[in-house]
C-alpha cells in the first residue's frame, strides 16, 4: 500500500496489481531460461570422450578406440590434467589400476 497526495487530500492506493505484474514477468523469465537452458547445457555427443589428458604425475598412459578409452596407470598414485571430461551416452572410459588402494586424481579444466 502507497499513500499519494491528489489535489490535497491523502489517498491510499493498492499496490497488489504492481505485485502481480512483476510475478508476470518474473514467471516470463523464468520460463524463458527454462526453454534455453538445453541449448546452453545440451549432452555431450554420443559418442565423445574426454579431451586434452595429459599425465602430471606418476605412471599412466591414455589410449583411444573409437568411443572407448583406456587409462591404464601402473604407478600407485597418478594424477591427470583434462582440458574436457565429457562422456557420450555410448561412449566408455576405464581406469585400470594396480590395485584397490591406488589413486587417480583428476584435474579437469572445462570452462
Amino acid at each position: 500500500m502507497i499513500s499519494q497526495k491528489n489535489f490535497g487530500k491523502r489517498t491510499v492506493m493498492n499496490q497488489s496489481y504492481r505485485l502481480r505484474d512483476a510475478q508476470h514477468v518474473l514467471h516470463g523469465w523464468t520460463l524463458a531460461l527454462v526453454v534455453s537452458a538445453p541449448a546452453v547445457y545440451a549432452a555431450p555427443a554420443a559418442t565423445e570422450l574426454p579431451g586434452g589428458g595429459q599425465v602430471s604425475a606418476g605412471q599412466a598412459s591414455i589410449a583411444v578406440d573409437g568411443a572407448h578409452m583406456d587409462v591404464n596407470q601402473t604407478s600407485q598414485n597418478a594424477s591427470l590434467n583434462w582440458q574436457t571430461f565429457n562422456v557420450g551416452r555410448n561412449a566408455e572410459v576405464e581406469f585400470h589400476q594396480p590395485n584397490a588402494s591406488s589413486v587417480a586424481v583428476n584435474r579437469i579444466a572445462d570452462p
